[in-house]
Order: C-alpha cells, then structure tokens, then sequence
C-alpha cells in the first residue's frame, strides 16, 4: 500500500517477511529528493531584511 509520497508501507504479508520492493527510477528519485531538499531549505530561511 502506498502513502502519500509513493513510499510503500511496511507490513506483514503473512509469510513472515515483510514490506514490498519496488522498482524506482533513479533520476525521477533523485530530481525528486533534489526539489523537495532545495525547497525546504528555501522556506526554512528567515526573509532577508531590507
């Protein structure tokens, strides 16, 4: 099952392993991970005084 950010969930699958893997591309992850880190870096920055 899926959570908000595509990230499947860790769950029990009734054979004693757990989770899923899936398969990911590697430039989507990283264009992804590469936005998400800029633009929290971006807010989490005081507005510059004038």
């Amino acid at each position: 099952m899926a959570d908000n950010n595509g990230t499947d969930k860790i769950e029990p699958n009734g054979n004693g392993a757990i989770g899923a893997v899936r398969n990911a591309d590697l430039i989507e992850e990283m264009q992804t991970a590469y936005l998400d880190y800029a633009m929290s870096v971006i807010v989490a920055r005081p507005p510059r005084r004038a």
